[in-house]
This record gives structure tokens, sequence and C-alpha cells, in this order.
């Protein structure tokens, strides 16, 4: 369990460091503007805000003390330097260390804000002027390395790690040499530098494996991470520069794992090119994962799509839920693997797909080849009148038996058989019997017999008998049969049995088995791996259930699964279970007082507790009780009766709870059987309903 508290940004590597007062401070700058003819950045705001969240999330520097400034004039910057030096002096504490951070245009002379330049001899007295134990500078921004030629100084070797840690003074972190351009990139969402920079504070660069990041250790990773990426970009490979001006023993940790809410950990056994997205498919961390080393991500809690891609041209997905102050372990038993699909490099060499160059405006044919052989190209309009197979369908492709494209479908293909396309595109399949896209698409299949998209699908599939994704999409299954979607399917399962590896949506059917749900299973049997969301039917079954199992029988692995054994107002013997989740829970029981009555009930609760030891149950019960003995037993109707029950218990032990409680209890009328003997109780003389307050207590196991 991860502790929830802000941490301590740029602390010292030594067990002594907390004994002195530390207190820390960011100025963070983004602007979008060059001035003159200079192309507007788009992420410079995002680059600013997304290492301001690190520094506040990981670092423990305070929200106030985090300040953004978002295209500034020269003048709002230089008041915002003043005011940074103003409020170190201020602090009163022994120690206080400044991070100043910059994203923008820069050419060799200084910061461009807009139509204005900050000179870098500029901004170096202003660092020189903050009276701060350890200023850090870090410039994202074109030609940022002049600022350290600018000084003349030599860059000093980095530092050491060392037990007795004392390190002061000034460095300079720049994105690029002096002649040297930095970049963003739309993928990415953000700037080479600065994207790997933040992935290597959350975890990705703590080689040394003790869950803190150095500044040498952040320094590299986004050195080495930014050259790789853009080796091969049109403007050139990027190189990272430094000017380390401290002074002390040891090396300066940057951020530290142990204070951040959430965490996911890359297991030792995973390898690979790894990449966290949000559920929008904002990228928050990309890293070359190695083998036989974990690798720790400080993130916020929520939900993360994981993919891995090795050396093999496979890539492996997986969706992970991070919960505050939790580590969460990705093993490699959880990801999903597939073929990487198939692409075009430009300006590779290697051997292009062949795309249709003729468009065919009406061809027919007995059989495919006959009785003309196909000329290629693209068809309009394609008749069979057995089968027909074409290269690419941009209309409409009929075969009485079967109709087959071998590429890509914008339009119709329709069959009283079968029908074959390599991908939709926006497109639809009309087969009677079965259709199938080879690789995936956008579009429908509609048909009697199955439905078959072995790729990626976004649309719709319908069929009586079954629908099949060989990969996940945005799609809506709907069957009488069976709905199956071996990938992560964003959706609708309606069908007798659906199956899904993974499900952000609903299932809805008579048996719903899911590996990962992210929403709801409703049937009469519901089976499930990790639920994040709702269980509803009558016999549920989970390992884990972030949400609520409702259901006759709800049977969690890592819930709730407890026997009561007590006695009542109106029942000697009594026995139940309770099942269920870690707040609401299903029950079921029976008892009844010797010679004459019994009853078996059912009913639904909410399980409430507080701290370790002690908890609190409230539900709702039916009861249908019969005289045994002499007095009738199932010759006779039930008589029903409702209760409300509150139950208040103490985990004396692990297994073993006495507990005490109260109920109000309702007897529904009956023609021919008394109310049940209990004093004091409340009878409607028109309606017969009888109500009456009651007590229980026993033990729970």
């Amino acid at each position: 369990m991860r502790a929830l508290l802000g941490g301590m940004l740029l602390s010292l590597a030594l067990p002594s460091w907390a004994a002195e007062p530390v207190q820390r401070f960011a100025l963070l700058v983004g602007h979008n503007q060059g001035g003159g003819d200079r192309v507007t950045l788009r992420y410079a705001h995002t680059d600013a805000q997304a290492l301001q969240g690190v520094l506040t999330g990981l670092g423990g520097v305070d929200t106030g003390e985090a300040r953004l400034l978002l295209d500034p004039s020269a003048e709002e910057l230089q008041a915002a330097l003043a005011d940074l030096a103003e409020r170190v002096e201020a602090a009163g504490t022994q120690r206080t260390e400044v991070v100043f951070y910059y994203s923008g245009h820069s050419d060799e002379e200084g910061l461009l804000l807009g139509d204005e330049r900050f000179t870098y001899p500029a901004l170096r007295e202003h660092m020189d002027a903050i009276d701060a134990k350890v200023r850090l500078a870090i410039l994202d921004s074109c030609a940022s390395g002049a600022l350290i030629r600018s000084k003349g100084g030599q860059r000093v070797a980095p530092f050491l790690v060392d037990e007795a840690s004392d390190v002061g003074g000034l460095a300079y972190i720049t994105s690029s040499s002096e002649d040297e351009v930095s970049q963003e990139a739309d993928r990415l969402g953000a700037s080479y530098f600065t994207h790997y920079l933040t992935t290597g504070l959350r975890g990705a660069a703590d080689v040394s494996g003790d869950g803190r990041v150095t500044l040498h250790e952040a320094y590299q990773f986004a050195k080495d991470e930014t050259l790789q990426r853009t080796e091969r970009t049109q403007l050139g490979p990027q190189h990272a520069n430094y000017d380390f001006q401290l002074s002390g023993t040891g090396d300066l940790v940057l951020t530290d794992l142990t204070y951040t809410t959430a965490s996911l950990v890359l297991d030792e056994g995973l390898a690979g090119r790894a990449m966290v997205r949000t559920p929008s498919g904002a990228l928050v961390a990309e890293l070359n994962k190695p083998e036989a080393r974990s690798v720790e991500l400080g993130l916020a809690d929520g939900s993360y799509a994981v993919t891995l891609t090795g050396d093999d041209g496979r890539y492996g997905t997986a969706d992970v839920e991070l919960y505050a102050g939790e580590s969460t372990v990705l093993l490699p038993t959880q990801l999903h693997w597939f073929d990487g699909e198939k692409a075009v490099a430009r300006g590779a060499s290697v051997v292009p797909l062949t795309e249709p160059t003729e468009r065919n405006r009406f061809r027919w044919e007995m059989v495919p080849g006959s009785p003309t052989p196909s000329p290629g190209g693209t068809d309009a309009l394609l008749v069979g009148v057995i089968s027909s197979r074409g290269e690419a369908v941009e209309g409409l492709a009929w075969g009485t038996a079967m109709t087959e494209s071998e590429g890509a479908v914008t339009g119709v293909q329709a069959s009283f058989g079968a029908t074959l396309a390599g991908s939709l595109d926006a497109g639809a399949q009309l087969g009677v019997a079965y259709n199938d896209t080879r690789e995936g698409g956008i579009g429908v299949q509609l048909g009697v017999g199955a439905n078959r998209a072995g790729g990626p699908f976004d649309g719709l599939q319908f069929a009586a008998g079954a629908n099949l994704l060989g990969d996940g999409g945005d799609a809506v299954q709907f069957s009488p049969g069976a709905n199956v979607a071996r990938g992560d399917l964003q959706g609708l399962q309606l069908a007798s049995v659906n199956v899904a590896e993974g499900l952000g949506g609903l299932q809805l059917g008579l048996v719903n088995v899911g590996r990962h749900v992210r929403g709801a299973q409703i049937g009469l049997v519901n089976i499930g791996t990790q639920v994040d969301g709702m269980q509803l039917g009558v016999i549920n079954v989970a390992d884990d259930v972030r949400g609520a199992p409702v259901g006759l029988l709800s049977f969690e692995r890592q819930g709730r699964h407890d026997l009561l054994l007590f006695a009542s107002d109106s029942d000697w013997i009594n026995a139940e279970i309770r099942l269920g989740g870690d707040m609401l829970y299903t029950q079921l029981g029976g008892g009844g007082t010797p010679g004459e009555q019994a009853y078996v009930g059912a009913g639904l609760g909410v399980h409430a507790p507080f701290g370790e030891r002690v908890w609190l149950d409230l539900d709702a019960v039916y009861a249908g009780y019969l005289p045994i003995g002499d007095r009738g037993g199932f010759a006779l109707r039930p008589r029903s009766v409702v209760r409300g029950r509150s139950t208040f218990g103490v985990q004396v032990f692990p297994q073993l709870a006495p507990f005490v409680g109260a109920s109000v209890n309702v007897q529904l009328p009956s023609d021919h059987l008394a109310a049940v003997e209990v004093s004091p109780a409340y009878i409607d003389p028109d309606t017969s309903v009888s109500v009456w307050p009651g007590f229980f207590a026993g033990v729970q196991f």
C-alpha cells in the first residue's frame, strides 16, 4: 500500500536527509509563439502542464509552489523570476530547491517569447540571484544548447550516488545542441524531450530499482530516448546537453515513487517497447522495457491501456485499472498477443502491396475466371451467376453461392451463400450463410448463419447463429446464438451466450463470460475474471469485482463468503450465507422453530466496514413460512414475511465475528393463517397486515 502523502522533490539520497527542512519551488513556462514566420507550436503548454503534474504528483512540490506561466511576455517572465527569488528568500527553511522549466521557441541568443527575446545571460543572471541550495533549469527549445555554450564553462562529469550525499549548486539541462532544433510530435502529443523526461521521472529511468529517480538517471533516459526517436525524423537527430555545476557527494533525487497515489509495475518477464495510454488515447508513458528487470511507473489512479511491441513483429495489449494507494503488477500472462497489421513503409525498400489501378463499371462471371479472366482492378458492379471473385469492390458484388474480394470492400457484398473480403472500408456483407472479413475493418455484417471479422472491427455484426471478432473494436454483436470477441470490445454483446476477452460496455444474455469487464454483465449466469462495474444475474462468478454483483448467488474469489448462525425473536434456529463483493451482497437462508414452523428466505444487502474489525450490514429479505408437524405443512400456502434488518458485528478473529441485530417485520395478509406469534405486534384490522419489531444475535464464520 502506497503512502498518499506528498513527498519530497529533489531530496537527497541519504538516510538523514529528512532531518533538514526542505522546501521545493517550481516555475514552469510554456510559450507556443516564436514571433516572425516561425511555426506556432502545438504542445508547449501541455509540456509545461505535464511536468507540473509530475512535480506535484510524485515529488511533493506543493500545488501552490508550482507556478505555471503560459505565453508570457518578457516583462511577465522577468517578474515571475523575481517573484520566485522573493518566495525562496522568504521560505525561512535551511534548504530550498528550485526548478525552472521552459518549453517553446528559442535561438542562439535566448528564449523567444512571441516577438520578444529573453536572453540567456538574463536568464543566468536571474538563476544566480535565487538564493536556493539547488537550482535546476530545464530548457526544451531549439538551439537551447547555446545556453550552456554562452557561459563558456565545462561540463562536469556526473556525480555518484553516495550514502553521505549533500549536494548543492546549479544545473542546466537543454533538449538540443546549439545548432539543432527541438522537435514535437502529434503521435506523442508533446515534444520528444519533455515526453521522455516525464516518462523517466515517473519511474522508467529508475535503473537502480530503488524506487527513486535521480538527476543523472532522468537526464540519461531522456537523452537516449530522444536521440533514438529523432534519428529518422525529417529534422534529424536531437542531442540533449547538460551543465552540472554541483558540489558535494551523492546524486540528487528528483522523484520518489513511494509518494505516488498509484503505480503500474511492468513485470520483469515483459520485454519490448511499452506504451501506456489513457482511455482517450493520450500517451502518458513510452519506454524500452528491458527483460529481467521490473519497471515501476507512478501514475494517477484510473484506467490505462498498455501496448507492448516485440522484435518479432507481434504486439500485446492489456487494460489495467490502477487504484489509489496500490501498486498494480502487469504480468506477461495478462497480455493478449496479435500479429502486426500489414503496412507499407513510405520510402522503404520493400515490395509495395498491389493496389487496384483500373475501375470496372460492370462485370459478370459464371464462376471466377469464366467466361473471361478477371482484368483486376476495382469493380463498381460485379455479378456472379454461381460465384464471383474480384480484387476490390466500390459498389455492389453479387454471387449466388459465394462472392469474394481479395482487397477492401467499399459498398456491398451479397450472396445466398457466403461473402468473403480482405477488409471492409465502410462496407457491408450480406451473406445468408456466412460473412467473413479477413482483416476486419469498418462496416456491417448481416447473415442468418455466422459472421467473422479476423482483425479489429468497428460496426455491427448480426447473425442468427454466431458472431466472432478475432480482435477487438467498437462494435455491436447481436445473435440469438453466441457472440465471441477475442480482443478488447468496446460496445454491446447481445446473445444467448456472450464471450469477450475484454469488454468496455454491456453483455446481455443468458450466459455472459468476460475476462476483463468494464461495464456490466446482465444475464442468468455471469462469469468474469476482473469486473469493473456490475454483474446482475441469478448466478455471478468473478475473481474480483470493483463494483456491484447483484444476484441470487454471487461468488467472488476475493469477496465475501460468510456463514451466519443465529437465533431471533420469531425463530429459534437460523442459518444463512452472505455472498458478494466488498459492499453489496446477497443472502440465502432458512430456519424455524422445532415443531411449529420453518422458512426459507433470500435478500439483498449492503456491507459497511468501520476500520478493520467493526462492520454493519443493512439488508432487506423475504421469508416464506410453513407450519410443520400437526399444523399443516405443504398442503397450505406459505406465509410471506418481509424484513428490513441491521446487523452489527465485531471481527474478534479472522474467521469469527459475534453480532447482534434489529429488524422491522411485515407479514403480508393470509386468509387462513394467523400471524407469527410475537408480541408486541400491530395488526391492521382492515388488511390483516402484521408489523412488529424484532431482534436477533449469533456468530458469523
